[in-house]
């Protein structure tokens, strides 16, 4: 089962009038930026990504179907009223599931589940290496209990009422308009923009909703009227930069190919 990183109900916004988004990638061997259209349940996924491994078939793809499945099913309408009516018109059940999708935006790229499994299987794996021969089949077993740990440990943590989610709902949200720039806004497979520290007074947290709404979350005040303050086309190019340099492999929407050359994957440039 394919596992989707990047929401297609949120990739969905850059579609053109076929249905389609605009991919912009970099060739590993050559440097050389490409772009293609794709469909949105065409990119930004990893075959069984948040796959349950030694459990039964019917419980495999509980992350993604029941977890996941339910932060985008709740986000979906509330990415829709962002867009048309802003965040005033959201009330407290909104803001939670919200922050909650802010939370899992970051939290689901495959480098994240990556470093999760790691860092699980690394700090249980010396817990159980007190425990003797008897333990040791919990390191052989390839199904056995440490493949799970991360996505478990992940998931309990990131998709529930837990710090990062109480953090991003005390900070000022609101969502420019950017319509006036000649640019549009992209979106990467890492869509979260993360500038500070999130627990950190000035952090700002920006999310591209659409080609021309961009959601904004800061706890300081003169953040917030810098980024009001600046002009659209300002607005545009700092997010798509932002947007540009978190991509892992790819990032979506119209775009000057010389921008996209100068920011994505820049460590496979020639």
């Amino acid at each position: 089962m394919d596992h989707h990183f990047l929401a297609q109900f949120h990739l969905r916004r850059w579609a053109n009038g076929n249905g389609r988004v605009l991919q912009w990638g970099r060739i590993a061997h050559t440097g050389k930026i490409v772009s293609k259209e794709v469909a949105p349940a065409a990119t930004a996924y990893g075959p069984g990504l948040y796959a349950l491994k030694g459990v039964p078939d019917a419980k495999t793809n509980v992350v993604e179907e029941r977890l996941l499945g339910d932060i985008d099913n709740r986000a979906a309408p509330i990415l829709e009223q962002l867009i048309d009516k802003g965040v005033q018109s959201l009330n407290a059940r909104n803001r939670f599931d919200w922050a909650r999708y802010l939370n899992a935006s970051a939290a689901r790229v495959p480098k994240v589940i990556a470093e999760a499994n790691s860092k699980a299987a690394s700090l249980l794996g010396r817990k159980l290496s007190e425990g003797g021969a008897e333990m040791e089949w919990m390191f052989d077993d390839p199904s056995g209990p440490l493949v799970n740990l991360g996505i478990v440990a992940m998931s309990r943590f990131f998709f529930t009422y837990h710090k990062p989610t109480r953090r991003f709902l005390s900070l000022r949200w609101f969502v420019r308009d950017v319509s006036g720039s000649k640019e549009a806004l992209m979106i990467g497979d890492d869509p979260l923009g993360r500038t500070g520290n999130l627990y950190e007074a000035g952090c700002l947290i920006t999310l591209p909703l659409s080609a021309n709404r961009l959601f904004i979350a800061t706890d300081s005040p003169s953040v917030a009227a810098q980024v009001r303050e600046a002009s659209d086309q300002e607005v545009v190019e700092a997010a798509n930069r932002q947007s540009l340099i978190n991509a892992k492999q790819f990032a979506y929407g119209v775009a000057d190919r010389d921008m996209v050359d100068e920011y994505l994957l820049t460590s496979l440039k020639k």
